[in-house]
């Protein structure tokens, strides 16, 4: 190729050289002939090479750039070509794989929603049905009554938590935020679940500093409530809850530990899921719908913060959150 180049600038240039000596020797006429004849071969040139050029470029293969050997000058060119080809394949398989996921997750949801809301239907139908066809002694009436009340208000906390997962999804409607001072979150929260703790026989204390963040009160309150009611739950008789507040190399932070069960190494990239449950068997025992921590993950995410995950199997569990400086 360059060789077919250095030809074509060498007689390019003695073209020049003659026609330059031509004109010195002849008069105006034939110096208009001669230019004329000097650009005309000069287009001849042009497009020749110029097709030479363009047909290479015809060959060129978007998916293979480096198969074009004929222009040197090129190769830039087409390793950058290469290179953006390899990033665009990259992306759609990842793209790909995303799509799967979410069609995955989708399934996985629906799945979930239908068998947790079939369960208390079932238990509904069942105690309707036997009320509806057996003379029931009236004691037992209230104990169905008292049954129906008690799965009908697990339906409702599902439907709640599940519209207020997909209003955090969607993040339609933005919420007020104003000057929240986490300690007092974490004393409300301390006194809302106080009842519980006690039944649970498990101690609940909030500690450390007076803290206020610009947030959703009401999200943050349900971050911490979520944690510390889990940490109650999955506690042991005896145990401990501890909330505390503070901040942290200029960030304000408040972390839920318990002493409870902990968390199995391999359950713990999972436990913000929907519906995830590390013990599937005893779910209904320990009640709740199975969304507290995805609302957590979520809400954490709706403050720019990061949540972070410490649990020792057998020996509790430490969820922490930081919110940005």
């Amino acid at each position: 190729m360059k060789k077919r180049v250095f030809l074509l600038v060498l007689i390019a240039t003695s073209m020049c050289v003659t026609v330059l000596s031509i004109l010195t020797l002849l008069d105006s006429s034939r110096i208009l002939l001669w230019a004329l004849i000097d650009l005309c071969l000069a287009v001849i040139f042009a497009i020749l090479f110029s097709r030479l050029f363009v047909r290479s470029l015809q060959s060129l293969d978007p998916h293979r750039p480096e198969s074009v050997k004929t222009y040197a000058e090129l190769t830039p060119l087409l390793r950058r070509l290469k290179t953006q080809n390899e990033t665009i394949r990259v992306q759609k398989e990842a793209l790909a794989h995303h799509q799967e996921d979410r069609e995955t997750l989708r399934r996985e949801f629906s799945a979930n929603v239908s068998h947790e809301l079939k369960t208390p239907l079932t238990s509904i139908s069942g105690f309707a049905e036997v009320l509806r066809d057996t003379a029931v002694p009236p004691e037992i009436v209230h104990e169905f009554a008292a049954d129906i009340y008690n799965e009908a208000q697990r339906m409702i906390s599902l439907v709640e938590d599940i519209m207020h997962l997909s209003q955090l999804d969607e993040n339609s409607t933005p919420m007020a935020r104003q000057e929240v001072d986490l300690k007092a979150l974490a004393e409300r929260v301390q006194h809302r679940l106080s009842g519980a703790a006690k039944k649970a026989d498990v101690s609940l204390r909030a500690e450390g500093e007076r803290v206020c963040i610009n947030g959703v009160e009401i999200l943050l309150e349900e971050i911490l409530y979520n944690l510390t009611d889990n940490g109650i739950k999955y506690n042991r008789p005896g145990g401990e809850v501890e909330i505390i507040t503070g901040r942290r190399n200029g960030q304000a932070y408040f972390r839920v530990s318990d002493t409870g069960i902990g968390i199995p190494e391999t359950h713990r990239s999972r436990v913000f899921e929907r519906f995830y449950r590390v013990d599937k068997s005893h779910s209904k025992e320990v009640g709740g719908t199975g969304l507290g921590l995805s609302i957590v993950k979520h809400a954490v995410a709706y403050h720019n913060a990061v949540v972070s995950l410490d649990s020792t199997e057998g020996s509790g569990t430490t969820v922490t959150v930081e919110f940005p400086a």
